[in-house]
């Protein structure tokens, strides 16, 4: 999923610790982030990407 981060106050200024939006980061929010996927169920889904 494509998410809309750009009002999200932890993604301010475009980047999360260490993270830039824009990016894909599936695994790095899977594997590494300490809250995987929850934080962005309130969040607007804006794409979907294709294999």
């Amino acid at each position: 999923m494509v998410y809309d981060v750009k009002d999200a106050a932890p993604w301010e200024n475009g980047d999360h610790n260490g993270f830039e939006a824009g990016q894909e980061l599936t695994e790095e929010i899977k594997n590494i982030s300490p809250h995987g996927v929850s934080k962005f169920k309130d969040l607007p889904v804006v794409g979907k990407l294709a294999e």
